[in-house]
């Protein structure tokens, strides 16, 4: 007969928790001892894919009276004692459901289960009777319904999932399922309430299978201002555009943002009007005029209205020539003027208004802002109304301007997921939701979410269409509490 600790050990065994000093010990005990091949045997049908009812107590009761009927068999009479348990089974069936009943076909559907033990958990409970690990029939049925309790978790019953959800239900019911139970990384991450329901969102699992995304979700939370940065609507609806995020990892964008005079010239609407109006870009597109713009003499004549209209006019009075005689003989302003397209966005309304504005002035005076605006990928961002109307908030252009968002921007984990499609996934309400959520930034960040989401069963589960429904039901929040008592 089996001492319990060396029962105890079997059980961890199939649950994958032996320590390496205790593998040896278990060999042992299976390769030597008739009985241990027998529990072992057992226990390895309890982690076998398909349900398996909580037993009934009167169905308990008959079943296991006539299986103790039997004489304790030695280990070489498993094949008579299976056998007779056997004939136990079936005359406890027909004792219940009468004769000529069709229990078979009752119990194909899990939804028409009405009473709540299979044939294959019987004979469970009756090798761990013939084993020594069942009680004496003196313990009553209530020892026994614990024991194939205890041995039965984690796995689901029927009746703890909503019928007809179908898929849901085959999920917590499957080996992946019961991985996931036994991985303490996992457990802890989806014991969070609010983790559930953005891991539930429609379309962000097929995202989480991409590495990239998770790291990305983990350098955002880990960072104060990279999750003010993404929990912004404006700005993460604006990453679906491809240019956005090319700005967004770009080395002159992050001079242009972490620069004081940018920053205060972002705060005018006539600047930024005139930034996210295309038919303007040709200026600052044109290197000739935005050096010439950078120089003193030039910004002190962009004070004057009369040289600001000249510039629209594409002329000068011979007054004001000579007025700003050192602003109009620039080589660079005059190559500028020479050609069509710098005189048609210099006259345009919005880009007067800007270069009316004192922070635009100053702004030309940075190289940082002259780089990024000669920076293609900046101006095509800069024609994006959502990012543009996402730059208008203070908040977040302070958030923008700090180094280490600038570097985190660039890395790796980051600017991977950003020059994907993945860039789409931040946009969703419930990414936003998370990065506002105090809580879930923290969960976001941590080592176990990492370890979790990389993790063999994690990334099968993403790919099960069951999951996202699993992580709606009572059940799943059910089993994850009794898998970590």
């Amino acid at each position: 007969m089996l001492a319990r600790d060396e029962f105890e050990l079997l059980r961890r065994h199939q649950d994958g928790e032996l320590l390496p000093a205790e593998v040896a010990r278990v060999e042992a005990l299976i390769a030597g001892r008739p009985e241990a091949r027998i529990a072992a045997a057992a226990l390895r049908s309890l982690g076998e894919p398909g349900p398996i009812g909580e037993p009934g107590a009167p169905a308990v009761m008959e079943i296991m009276a006539r299986v103790r009927a039997l004489p304790r068999p030695a280990a070489s009479g498993w094949t008579r004692a299976s056998q007779g348990i056997s004939r136990a089974i079936g005359r406890t069936v027909n004792a219940v459901a009468g004769p000529g009943s069709r229990v078979e076909e009752s119990m194909s559907s899990r939804s028409k289960i009405v009473w709540g033990i299979s044939s294959a958990a019987v004979v469970v409970l009756a090798s761990l009777w013939m084993v020594g690990v069942i009680p004496p029939v003196n313990q009553g049925a209530d020892a026994t319904i614990g024991a194939a309790k205890r041995y039965q978790a984690p796995q689901i019953a029927a009746k703890d999932v909503k019928l007809g959800d179908t898929e849901a239900q085959a999920f917590m019911q499957s080996e992946t399922f019961d991985r996931m139970l036994k991985d303490p990384n996992t457990r802890k991450m989806l014991a969070s309430v609010e983790m559930r329901n953005m891991l539930a969102t429609p379309g962000l699992n097929a995202a989480l299978t991409n590495t990239s995304f998770a790291l990305a979700l983990q350098k955002i939370a880990g960072d104060a201002n990279l999750a003010k940065m993404f929990a912004d609507q404006e700005l993460t609806a604006s990453l679906a555009d491809a240019k956005v995020s090319a700005a967004l990892t770009d080395a002159d964008m992050h001079a242009a943002l972490a620069d004081n005079a940018f920053e205060a010239a972002l705060s005018q609407t006539a600047v930024r009007a005139a930034l996210a109006d295309s038919a303007v870009h040709a200026a600052f597109a044109d290197s000739n005029l935005v050096a010439a713009f950078g120089k003193g003499h030039i910004q002190q004549a962009l004070k004057s209205e009369q040289f600001r209209a000249g510039l629209a006019q594409g002329q000068f009075s011979a007054s004001l020539q000579s007025q700003f005689k050192t602003a109009f003989d620039d080589a660079d302003l005059q190559a500028a003027l020479s050609r069509n397209e710098v005189r048609s966005a210099l006259a345009t309304a919005s880009m007067q208004a800007a270069l009316s504005r004192q922070e635009m002035q100053a702004a030309f005076a940075s190289l940082a802002v002259r780089s990024a605006l000669a920076d293609a990928n900046v101006r095509a961002a800069l024609t994006n109304a959502q990012f543009m109307d996402a730059l208008a908030e203070a908040e977040l252009r302070s958030s923008l301007k700090g180094a280490a968002v600038s570097g985190a921007l660039a890395a790796q984990q980051l600017s991977a997921a950003l020059s994907t499609e993945l860039r789409s996934y931040f946009g969703q309400a419930a990414i936003q939701s998370a990065f506002s959520n105090a809580a879930m930034r923290d969960t976001l960040a941590s080592a176990q979410f990492a370890a979790a989401v990389q993790s063999a069963a994690f990334q099968s589960a993403l790919r099960d269409a069951g999951f996202a429904s699993a992580l709606q039901q009572s059940s799943f929040a059910s089993a994850l509490a009794k898998a970590d008592q």
